[in-house]
């Protein structure tokens, strides 16, 4: 799950609206039997989008998560 600086999701190369990112971690998890979740997110991502992250993938019962910090881009 990457977090952009510009607070928008991607899963799996395709955006998803906050909203959503619960319902597709879900739905990933189910479809390919993986159920660790790594975030990656830019280092001037807001702390906030972060948690709203870590806490869809606490919703959607994954069994590990992991944070990674990406330098900012360019």
């Amino acid at each position: 799950l990457q977090v952009t600086r510009d607070g928008d999701y991607h899963l799996g190369g395709r955006r998803v609206l906050r909203g959503q990112i619960e319902a597709r971690l879900r739905e990933l998890m189910r479809e390919t039997g993986n159920r660790v979740v790594l975030i990656e997110a830019d280092k001037d991502v807001p702390f906030e989008d972060v948690v709203l992250a870590l806490e869809a993938a606490e919703l959607a019962e994954s069994a590990k998560v992991g944070v990674a910090v990406r330098p900012p881009e360019p």
